[in-house]
Formats: C-alpha cells, structure tokens, sequence
C-alpha cells in the first residue's frame, strides 16, 4: 500500500483526480446538510423579491427565476447526479464483469449467445437508445438509472471478454488447466485478479460517462422533474434566461464538466498507476 502510494505521486492526473473526485463525493453525501439556503419549493412565494439576482456575497452564485440561491440548489443536486452516475456505472460494471468472463472462459454456445446480444446492442446509438427506453417508462431517475444500466454494459463485457481470451493464453493459466485446476477457481483465483486492475479503470471512466448521460437525460426531461434539484435540470430551465442570468445554467454545467474531468482524469491515472508496463520505470 506504501509504495502504490508513493507511486500515485508520479502520476499528477491520478492525484488531481483522486482529490476532486473525493470532494465531489463529500460534496453530494453532505451538500444538503451545508447549503446556506433552502430549495424548498413551497417557500416560492416568500422568495419572489429574489428572482435573478446577480451573484453576491448573501448568494454565490445568484438566484434562479424563482428566487433560490443556486449555490444551494447546486449542492443539494450533487447527490441525485452523482450517485445515480456512481450506482449505474457500478451495476453496469459487475453486469458487464460476468458477462465478459463468462464469454471469454466458457466460449462455444454461451459464447456465440452473448455476443450476439452484445452486438445487437451496441447496433444502437447509445444515446437514442437510452432515450427510447427512458421515454418508455416514463421520466424519474429509476428510468433513466435501468436505461443506462441496459445500455452500458454491453460494451465493457467486450472488453473484459478481449482480455480473458487474452490471459487464457498465459503460460500460467495453462500451467493451472493442466494440473486440474477447476473452472470456478481458474476464474476468482487466476483470471479476475489480473484483469481486476483494467475493470477498475473502466469502472471509474464509466462514472463520468454515466454523469454525463444523466445530465443529458435530465436537461431532456426524462430524468429528475422539473424543479428537482438536479445539475441537468438546472441547466435546462436556467436556458431560458441564458442572455439575462447566465450562472444559472453556467453553474451546473461547470459542476458537470469538473465531475467528468475528476473521475476520467482518476481513471487515466489509475490505467497509468497500474499498467505492469510503467512499474519498472518508477
């Protein structure tokens, strides 16, 4: 753990990306628990003097057209955007996980059945696909978090396919198969260690990807409902006043592209951190 540690330092993206991701986690478990000001709907009409007010000392970042500190309604909105993109990437992995090592070790039928599944769903757009199935059930984050989920596992089980095929060929791999060595073991004990490193980065990566969608589909209409105290939502009712109060939407689509840069800059660093390649130099 030391020496990972002192390694880390080597890599500045992985520490820049490390510590806004840690800040953006901190930020959405208490950022309702520190906002200055209330986003309460109902306290509308006692805020009526406050609409599009210019960022100041008493509001950070200004006031929206109903009057509600942005700054507080931006951290209240940190938690639905940023859990939702960390629990479908995390689901979306361990689908993606099973089924890239189911593939790659069992081949034959099991083989042939899942990659046709796997090609007919990256024969979508991504995007019009989550769409279509967001749309079908209806808006709210539970929606839009299975329309990801279905949409973004596909990829990644290609991927951890391509590198079970890939590790099955190691001599040590053979070294176990020839002493009798069973699946279910070759698979926990031998096979998922060693591609535990790459199925870490596309984890982290697939947050940022997952974020970003999650604010697409909000600013559509088909994630939080209007209203809600979420980044996309922010952006697409503050559109309207773009020429007037710019922050209300510059403001969340600031926070949307840091937390993207954070957690693809983490999974940059984390690729270069554990690459085998680079150990020797360091």
């Amino acid at each position: 753990m030391i020496d990972q540690l002192h390694r880390l330092k080597k890599f500045p993206a992985a520490v820049t990306g490390l510590a806004l991701s840690f800040i953006i986690i901190v930020i959405a478990i208490s950022g309702s628990l520190v906002a200055p000001y209330s986003v309460d709907q109902d306290e509308i009409i006692t805020r009526v003097n406050d609409r599009l007010l210019p960022p100041s000392y008493s509001h950070l970042l200004g006031t929206d057209h109903l009057g509600t500190d942005v700054f507080s309604l931006l951290l209240n909105g940190t938690k639905n955007t940023i859990f939702t993109g960390i629990f479908t990437a995390l689901i979306c992995t361990i689908i993606g996980t099973i089924a890239g090592l189911l593939s790659g070790f069992t081949g034959g039928t099991v083989d042939y059945l899942l990659m046709r599944i796997i090609d007919v769903i990256l024969a979508f757009p991504s995007l019009l696909l989550v769409i279509l199935i967001a749309a079908s059930l209806g808006p709210g984050l539970t929606s839009i978090s299975l329309a990801l989920i279905f949409s973004g596992w596909a990829a990644l089980a290609r991927i951890i396919r391509s590198t079970v095929l890939s590790l099955k060929q190691e001599e040590f791999i053979q070294a176990a198969i020839a002493i009798g060595c069973s699946k279910s073991r070759l698979i926990l004990k031998h096979i998922l260690p060693n591609a535990l490193p790459l199925i870490m980065v596309l984890f982290t990566m697939r947050i940022g990807i997952m974020i970003l969608a999650e604010a697409s589909l909000s600013f559509l209409g088909l994630g939080s409902p209007a209203g809600a105290a979420s980044w996309g939502v922010m952006v697409s009712t503050g559109r309207s006043y773009i020429g007037t109060a710019p922050w209300c939407s510059i403001a969340p689509a600031t926070a949307i592209a840091v937390s993207v840069l954070g957690f693809n800059l983490l999974g940059d660093g984390l690729r270069d951190l554990l690459d085998p390649k680079l150990r020797g130099r360091l």
